[in-house]
């Protein structure tokens, strides 16, 4: 039984004003901390990244965690790179991995890394693709490990992998959004309660909402959990080195001509970036890499 049928018409405007604050202020930690980000960035063309940079490394600095789920192309075409394996065609969606050596422990002279801890994930993980096998036939569209098997791989692991990256202040904020992203559908529930609708947002159509607060909390629930609070940066000065280069260097790619880069070298952070589909064809060249047989497929 709700606590009030037809609530007067100056309560609707309270609850509308705590649901449009709520997004106001997402609006405004996103558009002030991600200025804030961009701001602190280094303004310098960097053509290309440290030794030993990793796809993984791109995901531990820019999100703070790994998640080769989302890599499974570049990580293919990084180690095709580096020499570690070859690849041969099978179909638009397969390729097979043929290796042609073992990644070196982190503490070997071989090694070389941008990242420890991020090494010593990519090894564990390149070993769990192969096991003791030679030839493994891989779907490109599909995470290389089982997720149970990457949770294995990080089993017992002692540093953290946001290490050096984030501040507390960082995850303060992350929340605090999260919240701010959540409160306006609760509000919004809360008052379709009082007015006599139930907690069922927006499904009659005699609800007194003149100003939309259903449908600006329903959107907001995902435009600020998911979108906005990327935005949500907070990144102390002394953080922010290897963030710049990052930064700048995808501003690199992105404006890069045919003759400015070697696509092949650059593809695995292409895919990384996300920004594959708009460069490939401005930065492709003919041939096709000597790590790559048979006919073209989606991996390149």
């Amino acid at each position: 039984m709700n606590v009030l049928i037809c609530a007067p018409e100056y309560v609707y405007y309270i609850f509308a004003g705590l649901v449009y604050g709520c997004i106001a202020s997402i609006a405004g930690l996103a558009l002030f901390f991600g200025c804030r980000a961009m701001r602190n960035v280094k303004r310098e063309q960097v053509r290309e990244l440290k030794k030993g940079f990793s796809p993984l490394d791109v995901q531990r600095i820019f999100i703070g965690k790994t998640y080769p789920s989302r890599l499974t192309r570049a990580l293919i075409v990084h180690w095709a790179e580096r020499g570690l394996i070859s690849v041969e065609y099978v179909d638009a969606r397969r390729v097979t991995l043929v290796k042609k050596s073992t990644m070196p422990d982190h503490d070997s002279p071989k090694a070389v890394f941008f990242d420890r801890g991020t090494y010593v994930r990519e090894r564990r993980l390149f070993n769990k693709v192969f096991g003791i096998k030679k030839r493994v036939t891989v779907d490109i569209n599909r995470s290389l490990v089982k997720r149970k098997d990457w949770n294995e791989i990080n089993k017992s692991f002692s540093v953290r992998e946001d290490d050096g990256v984030y501040s507390s202040v960082h995850y303060a904020l992350k929340v605090f959004t999260t919240v701010l992203s959540i409160a306006p559908l609760f509000i919004a529930a809360l008052w379709f309660t009082l007015d006599g609708v139930g907690a069922l947002i927006g499904m009659t159509t005699w609800s007194f909402d003149p100003l939309g607060i259903s449908y600006a909390a329903s959107v907001m629930l995902f435009l600020g959990s998911f979108v906005l609070i990327q935005f949500v940066d907070y990144r102390e000065k002394n953080n922010l080195s290897d963030y710049s280069d990052l930064v700048n260097y995808r501003k690199f790619l992105w404006h890069a001509t045919a003759g400015d880069v070697d696509y092949y070298a650059a593809l695995p952070y292409l895919y990384a970036f996300g920004i594959k589909p708009f460069t490939a064809k401005k930065l492709k060249p003919a041939a096709l890499p000597a790590w790559y047989k048979g006919t073209e497929g989606g991996l390149l």
